[in-house]
């Protein structure tokens, strides 16, 4: 974001030094024109990064914290230090050229804005494919919370989780943990037995249940009844203690092998308590699941038995109460950014739907983004280059980290462009020249200032950890196809369709406006 800034500051007084300005004069100007789009773009920035702080998660408010200090204290050097520089260093800032001749960085960008004006239906009709082709596996996504899976394949706790799924039953080894609770003198569950014994048939019942572990779910011990005898005996310290004349009672103690009254005193132990009693459920699924998840929120849907309450967890449980907090508050926060970010814009722009444009070409780049990370991680592809073993979902937190991430990102972008091109409107009132100039002007900036973010989250895709991997490639792919495609050909194109619309504001809402950072 410091480089985004420094670009767009130098870009406008080495602009301004080109016009024959004086160094204090083109320090002014550009700290007039440039430092106020950076202000207003730095505030979109921060807005997006701050909607991370609504979340109850500390890891997503601790990215949303550090994400905020980062951009404000960007913003306070680009107003402050870097004007200052570029007043100390004057004609000086064109010294040690790379490449190319002063003067003529804009020849390319006025050839190519003269085409896209000249083209604007077309461009649009094949910029909009190419970001729904990025985009579509958005509609497959599934998302989980992230496991061993995710770790590479070298470490010790991923090979050793490797095993586990491999020779063992996952579902049985994390079980949906259900604890039934009751209250009063009876704290025996032996006292309970009706009650827990139909609660565990209801149990066994659901839709993909494999299997249910409790003191009241024995195998052969089908009725309330059964249970009554057998517990007694298992619980007993003198095993012959048996009701005289209770045949039942003594054919079962008869039966019993000492390892088997061991394992039921262990299960005794294990899932019951005073007042409580544990039933382990085992899905027929994985426990990440959504089957499985579903197996927890079916539990919880079932009416306890009467004067008992229930508690559901265990990693299904867990997982389906953190993506269903998590996404139940995401559309709330995207209003909020959303919103915020349009009246930061209307502000800037003092335009309707010019904020409003900017609001729905931002949502494009970010359902491509979304499909890249859905296709490469949630589908496999591209494991052979990006050295991951897919694992079929894609991490909860992703979407969330990335829209208030990438939405920010690329707003810096559209201030930019727009903000040039409101500059050139004012002077001559002419839509298709502003547009031109917005994007003559800033289109070399624009696109140096992605080139740098793409291949610095594109590092990040050569880490060992897949969300890592993910976020480097979605924040990369969201910049890459945000400066290629959507700013330098369907902006242009749909300002270019809409024409004087694009700078509509009713009077008395310019009247209501304040006028920030004139």
């Amino acid at each position: 974001m410091g480089i985004d800034y420094a670009l767009f500051m130098v870009g406008r007084f080495r602009e301004e030094l080109r016009e024959g300005a004086t160094v204090a004069d083109a320090v002014e100007t550009t700290v007039a024109h440039a430092g106020r789009s950076i202000f207003f773009s730095g505030l979109a920035v921060i807005v997006g990064m701050l909607g991370l702080l609504t979340f109850r998660y500390m890891a997503l408010r601790s990215i949303g914290l550090g994400g905020s200090l980062v951009v404000l204290f960007s913003v306070a050097a680009a107003l402050t230090l870097l004007p200052a520089l570029m007043g100390i260093l004057g004609p000086r800032v064109n010294s040690v050229r790379v490449f190319g001749r002063a003067g003529h960085e804009g020849r390319f960008w006025r050839r190519w804005s003269d085409w896209v004006m000249a083209h604007p239906v077309s461009v649009l009709v094949v910029t909009v494919a190419v970001v729904l082709a990025f985009a579509w596996p958005v509609a497959k996504i599934h998302v989980d919370v992230p496991s061993a899976a995710s770790l590479p394949t070298s470490t010790e706790s991923r090979q050793g989780y490797d095993i586990i799924q491999q020779r063992f039953d996952s579902s049985a080894l994390s079980p949906v943990d259900v604890l039934v609770t009751w209250s009063g003198e009876a704290t025996s569950f032996l006292a309970k037995l009706d009650e827990l014994y139909a609660f565990g048939r209801q149990l066994q019942g659901l839709p993909n249940v494999a299997t249910v572990t409790s003191v009241v779910t024995l195998p052969r011990l089908d009725s309330p009844a059964l249970l009554a005898r057998f517990w007694p005996i298992v619980l007993s310290r003198d095993r012959m203690l048996i009701p005289p004349g209770d045949a039942i009672a003594a054919a079962i103690e008869r039966q019993l092998t000492a390892p088997q009254l061991q394992a039921a005193l262990q299960l005794a132990q294990a899932t019951s308590a005073p007042g409580t009693v544990l039933f382990k459920v085992a899905p027929s699924w994985p426990p990440g699941s959504q089957q499985a998840q579903q197996v927890a929120a079916r539990i919880r849907a079932l009416a306890p038995p009467v004067g008992m309450r229930v508690h559901v967890a265990g990693l299904s449980a867990g997982i389906h109460d953190y993506v269903h907090d998590l996404y139940d508050r995401f559309p709330w926060i995207i209003g909020f950014v959303v919103v915020v970010t349009y009246l930061v814009l209307l502000m800037l722009l003092r335009s309707v739907l010019l904020p409003l444009k900017a609001v729905v070409v931002n949502t494009l780049s970010l359902l491509a983004s979304f499909g890249a990370v859905v296709w490469v991680f949630q589908f496999g592809h591209l494991d052979w280059l990006l050295h991951f073993h897919g694992i079929g979902t894609v991490d909860a937190d992703l979407p969330v980290i990335l829209f208030c991430t990438v939405f920010g990102v690329s707003m810096d972008y559209e201030v930019f462009l727009l903000s040039r091109m409101r500059e050139a409107w004012e002077e001559t009132h002419d839509n298709q020249a502003a547009v031109s100039f917005g994007l003559t002007s800033t289109g070399r900036i624009v696109t140096s200032a992605a080139l740098i973010i793409v291949v610095v989250a594109g590092s990040f895709a050569f880490t060992s950890i897949i969300i890592t991997k993910a976020i480097g490639v979605g924040l990369a792919v969201a910049v890459a196809l945000d400066a290629s495609i959507v700013r330098i050909l369907m902006v242009p194109a749909i300002m270019r369709l809409l024409g004087r619309l694009n700078w509509w504001c009713p009077g008395w809402l310019e009247r209501w406006l304040p006028r920030l950072g004139e």
